[in-house]
């Protein structure tokens, strides 16, 4: 993967997530901390991103940015589940990019999954078990 390929990746991540961090960015790319943040500094001439330090930091994208237009077809979303089911390889590794820029919600219509969410009220009473999910809440639907 290139320097601009992984920076377009890093674009995509934070469109979906809003946020993330240098070192979940790294071991994504298999890069340095170092090379992320340099990464995003290039990123920041042209795309609304910034870095806030500390506790709760990390990288973010403004909200106000969204670059895709998130609405598929039936057809379209039948066709790259399609695709996503056949594909190996580099190519299904693709496609789960692609479909992560989609999100969790299109994600689960895409690959006729149910995730299993868990809404916290505060209330440990009320419920027999407490889900607490991981930030890429659909990795698991793409196993290695």
């Amino acid at each position: 993967m290139t320097a601009a390929d992984r920076r377009l990746e890093i674009i995509s991540i934070l469109v979906v997530n809003s946020h993330t961090t240098s070192k979940e960015l790294a071991q994504e790319f298999g890069v340095t901390r170092r090379t992320i943040l340099h990464d995003v500094s290039v990123l920041s001439y042209g795309y609304p991103v910034y870095t806030k330090p500390g506790e709760g930091g990390g990288i973010f994208i403004m909200d106000s940015y969204k670059p895709y237009n998130n609405t598929l077809t039936p057809v379209e979303q039948e066709r790259l589940k399609k695709m996503y089911d056949t594909a190996e390889g580099e190519d299904k590794k693709i496609l789960e990019r692609v479909l992560r820029k989609y999100g969790a919600y299109k994600l689960e219509l895409l690959l006729n999954e149910k995730l299993n969410i868990v809404i916290h009220t505060g209330r440990e009473d009320m419920c027999s078990h407490y889900v607490g999910a991981p930030r890429y809440a659909c990795s698991d639907l793409f196993p290695e």
